[in-house]
């Protein structure tokens, strides 16, 4: 990692990583640190914010070979705001996000001696209820929590700021 982290410190144009095992979040994370202290010498030495040249990533790696590799490249991919090419396990965590700024689900309430209309409407939001539950139970996984709590809010401005596009090849 000492070498790699030189590296990444050193790049002001391009980046290209070809690996199996791509799960590595802090890697990420260093990356987008590393970019922000050069930016700002950069600016310090009298560049322009417009004449700083992008920095590009590409990255070209495989399926991860087992399910347990998914979070930590999902983790590593999502700090790139590239979790989404990790589909369904992306839609767990996004799911999950959601889930936990929404709050609790409300249980519909059965008032006896209804009318059948409001009997009708109760078993409707039940079904409804029911649906939702069982979501909210498929994406509680403590593994996709896991990611769900690592997930930066919005990497792609983070992303924009410091001047970094992003390649993921698969």
């Amino acid at each position: 990692m000492p070498s790699a982290c030189m590296a990444t410190g050193s790049a002001i144009n391009y980046i290209y990583v070809e690996n199996q095992y791509f799960q590595l979040p802090d890697w990420s994370i260093l990356v987008k640190q590393k970019r922000q202290s050069n930016r700002q010498k950069m600016i310090e030495a009298g560049t322009r914010v417009d004449d700083i040249v992008p920095l590009h990533l590409f990255i070209v790696i495989p399926q991860p070979e087992r399910n347990g590799m998914v979070p930590n490249t999902y983790d590593t991919l999502q700090q790139l705001d590239q979790g989404q090419g990790l589909g369904r396990y992306d839609a767990q965590v996004q799911g999950r996000i959601r889930d936990e700024t929404q709050g609790p689900l409300k249980r519909p309430v059965y008032k006896p001696y209804g009318t059948p209309a409001q009997w009708a409407q109760y078993q409707q939001d039940m079904t409804v209820y029911e649906k939702q539950k069982a979501e909210r139970e498929a994406r509680a996984g403590a593994v996709v929590g896991g990611s769900a709590r690592r997930a930066p809010a919005n990497p792609r401005a983070e992303l924009q700021q410091l001047g970094i596009k992003v390649l993921v090849a698969t």
